[in-house]
């Protein structure tokens, strides 16, 4: 899990794939593929409080997105942040959430 200090600026990866399903049930092909409207994530801090409301993250590469918009506050609450993901148009996105824990800055 990455750490930040108070101060920086995460940089959150995650990838959009496609799902086909077969006839026996099985999911097949999840190949890398945009998402057909946007991609958005949202980041809650340690109390479940967001800090970072749905924002439109960059695409790097087919299927691929980033964000590092959100700057960690000089008084935010250190501990276990969550984000979250969404393709909006129903890809799925296959690395959608995740963690970091941000930490007091270094004097």
């Amino acid at each position: 899990m990455k750490h930040y200090r108070r101060g920086q600026n995460p940089k959150l990866y995650t990838t959009c794939m496609t799902e086909k399903h077969n006839d026996d049930g099985t999911v097949s092909d999840n190949a890398l593929a945009n998402a057909a409207t946007s991609m958005k994530v949202i980041i809650e801090d340690e109390t479940g409080e967001v800090v970072q409301a749905l924002a439109d993250v960059t695409a790097s590469a087919t299927g691929k997105y980033y964000y590092d918009g959100y700057t960690i506050a000089a008084n935010a609450t250190t501990g276990k942040y969550h984000y979250a993901f969404r393709a909006l148009d129903g890809t799925k996105g296959a690395d959608d959430e995740g963690y970091f824990i941000v930490e007091e800055q270094i004097a």
